[in-house]
């Protein structure tokens, strides 16, 4: 009976440790991860980590470009006022017209001719009126009408430009000047017509009614 007794306890050993085997080399078949997907798991969040801050960079990458383009955009808003500051909208010939004999007079030069031409050369928020002059000083006259229309408060320049000596001292000859002055007034009707504005009042007329 007691021989009986210890092969019956030794058969039970034997089917524990048995079991014991087979459930250990199920667990490490189905359960032991020796690190592989923790590791997968690991450079899935570093490339996400790496994403956002590529979108990081790029987004900040795009608001430093957006601020630049501002920055551009108010300088050229600036510079574009001060250029109409020189352009009047209300520009009246005749005062126009008085205003430059008044220098030319200033500098000592005599006013041979000066006449409005019939040709205006109109552009998306200007237009050019065009004057035929003809003055005639000595070269210090001449230079300094040209300074004194630097001064005002208009944009003019020339074109068609001929000087040409008259008798006189040779030292200090007499001078006839010929040339095209260009004055530019602003059509503020014209560009709020291009921005999409409703235009507003009646403009005023450059011609002073001539």
């Amino acid at each position: 009976m007691n021989r009986f007794l210890e092969q019956l306890a030794s058969f039970q050993w034997q089917k524990i440790i048995l079991g014991s085997i087979v459930i250990g080399g199920l667990y490490y078949a189905m359960l032991y991860d020796p690190g592989t997907s923790l590791d997968i798991k690991v450079q899935a969040a570093r490339k996400q980590l790496n994403d956002i801050k590529e979108k990081l960079e790029r987004t900040k990458a795009a608001e430093k470009n957006f601020k630049v383009f501002v920055e551009k955009i108010e300088a050229a808003q600036q510079q574009f006022q001060q250029v109409i500051a020189y352009m009047p909208p209300d520009m009246n010939l005749g005062n126009f017209m008085q205003k430059v004999k008044d220098q030319a007079s200033a500098a000592g030069a005599s006013v041979q001719a000066f006449s409005p031409s019939s040709d205006v050369e109109k552009h998306d928020f200007y237009e050019v009126r065009k004057f035929d002059l003809q003055l005639s000083g000595n070269f210090s006259q001449i230079v300094t009408f040209f300074s004194n229309l630097t001064k005002m408060p208009l944009l003019i320049t020339f074109n068609k430009i001929s000087l040409k000596s008259l008798s006189g001292d040779f030292d200090n000859p007499r001078l006839n000047f010929k040339g095209t002055l260009l004055g530019y007034r602003y059509m503020k009707e014209a560009a709020s017509a291009k921005a999409g504005d409703k235009p507003g009042d009646k403009p005023v007329d450059a011609s002073g009614g001539k």
